[in-house]
Parts: structure tokens; sequence; C-alpha cells
């Protein structure tokens, strides 16, 4: 049986012979099958190669005469090449933007994480996969879609024979808490329509529309048809417009759009930097306002919460918040569901039964 190890030079300083992360020379040391005692170096730096050589040396010079069948060995391909050609992919799908630079920024990320420990893929091992993990700063929901999407991934690199397993399987995902949907209350609109300034009918906007604020920054003046705003186009091709008080509407109407935009504040068009302007002047306004947990999707909870406490079906609120299930809405809105709640109420009404209970009186 042969065993690798590492001879550290003085400036790796590291004094573990099993250690793999370093790039000093692997050497070997054993016996073979045939009884044959080794021990020199194997000239590579790198542990999973040696252990591919250690294989080899160990079956002796006759295996690869051998009648016995092996498994094809994974096309070897750089992680480089790999990930291009994932995200080219993903673009042949028709993703959409958003989702595309998510799959960009994640394939960047592995690049530069991989730059300084390996350049093939199959390299790629879960041990490295929990130590890229560890890298990242994002929160545990952001964390979790990562994963997700790093899993895909590997996939695609198993579906094109590249590795034979996705050193991602055994990652778990981390735990995430919901926290409860927080609309504004009555008391707090008013709070923050006092502090608005200038921001008052982009808040407004959010507000009766029901518009992430990525869509409200870029709301194309196209978009507004007297007092209607159209949203999106829903799956079965008719177009989901809501409607908006006239008040709103009519202040939308005298909006100079710059470039078709409402609310473009610059030049760039592009919608990271447009909803990045927005939601730090909504910031200022909500520290203004002294607002607590102060955040612009909470103007799409408080549109959602008005339109369900006031008896609209969730499955209308549904549409026209652009969920793709019924499910999604009720996970966040449930509480908020009066219907329910009314029915609720009188399910236990019902169990009661109509007569009074009798007592016996036992002899």
């Amino acid at each position: 049986m042969l065993t690798l190890y590492r001879r550290h030079t003085r400036a790796c300083g590291q004094k573990d012979r099993y250690y793999r992360r370093c790039k000093c020379p692997v050497w070997v040391e054993g016996t073979t099958n045939a009884g044959n005692y080794i021990r020199h170096s194997l000239k590579l730096t790198s542990w999973e190669r040696g252990e591919e050589k250690k294989r080899e040396l160990e079956a002796g010079p006759d295996a690869k005469t051998s009648q016995v069948e092996r498994p094809e060995a994974p096309q070897r391909i750089t992680l480089r090449e790999a990930t291009e050609r994932f995200c080219r992919e993903c673009e042949a799908r028709r993703l959409g933007d958003p989702t595309l630079r998510k799959y960009r920024t994640l394939a960047k990320q592995i690049r530069d994480f991989a730059s300084s420990r390996f350049v093939y893929l199959y390299e790629f091992t879960t041990e490295f996969a929990r130590e890229f993990r560890s890298s990242w700063k994002d929160g545990a929901r952001a964390a979790g879609k990562k994963l997700e999407r790093l899993r895909a991934f590997f996939r695609f690199a198993i579906e094109n024979g590249w590795i034979e397993n996705s050193p991602a399987k055994h990652l778990k995902p981390p735990i995430v808490k919901d926290t409860p949907t927080l609309p504004f209350s009555r008391e707090e609109m008013a709070r923050i329509l006092e502090h608005a300034g200038e921001n008052r009918l982009f808040i407004l906007t959010m507000r009766y529309t029901g518009m992430r604020i990525s869509d409200t920054a870029m709301l194309q003046a196209t978009a507004v048809n007297g007092n209607k705003v159209f949203l999106y186009t829903h799956k079965t091709g008719v177009p989901v417009r809501v409607p908006i008080p006239d008040f709103v509407a009519n202040d939308l109407a005298s909006i100079r759009a710059a470039g078709g935009y409402l609310f473009l504040r610059g030049e760039s068009t592009r919608l990271e930097t447009c909803t990045d302007l927005w939601r730090r002047q909504l910031a200022r306004v909500f520290k203004n306002a002294k607002i607590p947990k102060g955040h612009p999707h909470r103007f799409r909870d408080t549109f959602a919460v008005e339109l369900l406490l006031a008896g609209v079906p969730i499955e209308h609120v549904s549409v026209l918040l652009g969920h793709a299930s019924v499910r999604i809405t009720e996970k966040h809105y449930a509480p908020w569901i009066r219907t329910r709640q009314e029915k609720l109420e009188e399910d236990v009404q019902k169990s009661w039964g109509e007569a009074r209970p009798k007592l016996v009186k036992h002899s």
C-alpha cells in the first residue's frame, strides 16, 4: 500500500506531511501490489493528481494490459471553460437578465476562488466546495439561493460528462428564519409622505401598484394609460393592469419622461444603478420619518395586505403581485386573510352543536 505526503519547503513553513492546500512537492512511499518498495517524488504539486499517480503505481506496469474493463475517465476541462460554457447555456435558455447576472457573478466567484488552488474542474472536491461556501458574505436566504445555482452548475457538468459526482451534493443549505410580513400602518404612511419631499410620487406609485422598487425605478411612460398601470403579461398572454387613484394618475401624467422612463435619475439606464439610487433616497426618507426597519418592499406588503383585508380573493392578489403560484402568496400573507379567519371562526362555532350539554346524575 502506498501513501502520499508532502515535503514542505522552508518558504511554506507547514509541518503536517499530509497537508493538502499548499503547493509543495508530493512524494509517495510504500509497497506496490507487486511487493516492490518505493519512495520518491511524483514531481507533482496537486494532491488529486498524486492520488491518480499513486493508483497507477499500486497497480503496477501490467495494469494497462489488463483485460478488466474500467469506467471511462471524466473529460478533463478547465474550470474557466466549464463556467463559460455554463453561462452560454443559461443565455441559450433565454433566462431573464437578473437571473443571468446572478449566474455570471457565481461563475466569476468560482474562477476567483480556484485561481490559486487548481485549474481543472475535476479537482473541485467537496472539501473545496465547503471552503468556497464559507467565503460567501451573503445572508442565509441569499446563500441558500446561491447554493442552488452552484448545484445547477455541477449538474450541467455531470450531464456533459466532465465530472462523475457533484462536489456540492452533501452541502446542506443554511437555516432560514422567515420574518413576518410588515406592512406600513396608516400612521407610518402618513409620516413617510410627510417627509417624502420630491420622492412622494415614487412612493405613492409603489404603494398603489405593489411593484418592486426595481420595476418602479424603470417604469416607462407607455406603461401608464390613464388611471391604470401595466404590470406584466400573464402566462396566458393577457396583460395585467392595476388601477391607481386619480391623484396619482394625474401626477404621473404631468411628468416629462426622460428617455421614456418616468423615474429615471441621471443618464444611466442600468437596472442596478437606478435601483440603488432610489434605495438610498428612500433610506433617507425612512430615517427622517423615524420608521424602524423601513424597507422599500414594505410598500408592496402594504399594497397586498390592504387588498386582503378588504376581502379581495387571494387568487386575485397573487396575480397582481406576479407570483408564480398562489402558494407563494399564502406563505407570505396568510395571517392577513380576513375571509380565512372568519371561516375558521365559523367552523369552530359549528363544532359546538345546537343543543347545550346536559348534566347526568349517576345513581
